[in-house]
């Protein structure tokens, strides 16, 4: 039986954007796009300023892979915040974004800030050109905190430096790194693109949990190679709707629209009310998230009224698909 699983915007995120094809006469009305990326923009900034923990990290994250530049002052104002996550989430975006401007609070978290908050200060200083910065990362690895210790090995990952390959590995089959840091850990190697961690992903593929299947075609879809893409297209037929979803996102990083009917089939199943309500933010947040991946006319049709949806998660996902699917039509 598939265990309940949350999902955070942060692990599922694609950060490119696609070009305007002017020559494609299958585009949306310029209206309509523009009521969309409006609409879009108002769900995340009335996020930002949520009072929900979760629903504030998620709207950080949406946000910064927007590229919008209008939200991120307000990004810049919650390296202040009190909750140490939201802290995080916000000065992980700033590194991501390379919003300079915020450099001095960077440096006040650095020196003041607690041990996430720094180690994320240090990541974001380190995509400012401070490379010496990343050391601090680094010795994290080896935090008796096994959160900070999931963050700097997630961190590491985010640097797209190959040279961390080799202590990532070391600690993921650390005996007291615990299974967040091992599953962080192989998430971040396939980042790095090692070809050699595609064992690890199949045992996570293959599991009994949701969950796991879901980390697990994640790190493929990250790791980008045609192994990877044929494994992924075998849970196209999964039992569980979620994990169909996923797969059919993470294809669409691989420029493969073969995942979009099954996005459309959940879609209509769930207007037509046979899906269970408990599963309805779960899936309508993955189908969002999988328009953003594939892009296809036909999915960006589905994005208004998931724009409109009674939970806030699935508004973010489609929030942000809006502005990773802009122009692509």
């Amino acid at each position: 039986m598939a265990k309940k699983f949350n999902i955070t915007i942060l692990s599922l995120l694609c950060l490119s954007l696609y070009g305007c094809n002017s020559e494609n006469n299958s585009a949306f009305p310029e209206k309509d796009a523009s009521k969309l990326k409006l609409k879009a923009t108002q769900v995340l900034m009335e996020s930002l300023n949520s009072d929900e923990i979760m629903v504030k990290i998620n709207a950080i994250e949406a946000a910064a892979s927007s590229k919008q530049q209008s939200f991120l002052p307000k990004i810049e104002s919650l390296l202040g915040n009190d909750y140490v996550p939201v802290r995080f989430a916000a000065t992980v975006a700033i590194g991501d974004t390379e919003y300079k401007p915020a450099t001095p609070k960077l440096n006040f978290l650095l020196e003041k800030g607690d041990e996430n908050s720094k180690i994320a200060a240090a990541y974001a200083l380190y995509r400012f050109g401070e490379k010496d910065k990343i050391s601090i990362v680094k010795n994290s690895l080896s935090s008796k905190d096994m959160t900070v210790r999931a963050n700097a090995v997630m961190l590491l990952g985010k640097t797209g430096n190959k040279e961390f390959l080799e202590i990532l590995h070391k600690t993921m089959i650390a005996s007291d790194s615990d299974d967040k840091v091992s599953q962080q850990a192989v998430q971040a190697l396939a980042k790095l693109g090692d070809e050699k961690i595609i064992n690890k992903i199949w045992t996570l593929v293959l599991s009994i949990y949701a969950d796991d299947r879901i980390i697990g075609l994640e790190a493929l879809g990250s790791l980008k190679t045609s192994t990877a893409k044929e494994i992924i297209m075998t849970k196209l037929e999964d039992e569980l709707p979620e994990v169909r979803l996923m797969a059919a996102g993470q294809l669409g990083k691989f420029g493969d629209t073969s995942g979009e009917a099954v996005v459309i089939e959940i879609l209509q199943k769930n207007d037509a009310g046979k899906l269970e309500n408990r599963q309805l933010d779960q899936i309508q947040t993955l189908a969002a998230m999988a328009i953003g991946e594939i892009g296809t006319k036909n999915l960006q049709e589905h994005l208004g009224k998931l724009l409109e949806s009674q939970y806030k998660t699935v508004k973010i996902a489609a929030a942000r698909s809006v502005f990773l699917t802009s122009g692509k039509y």
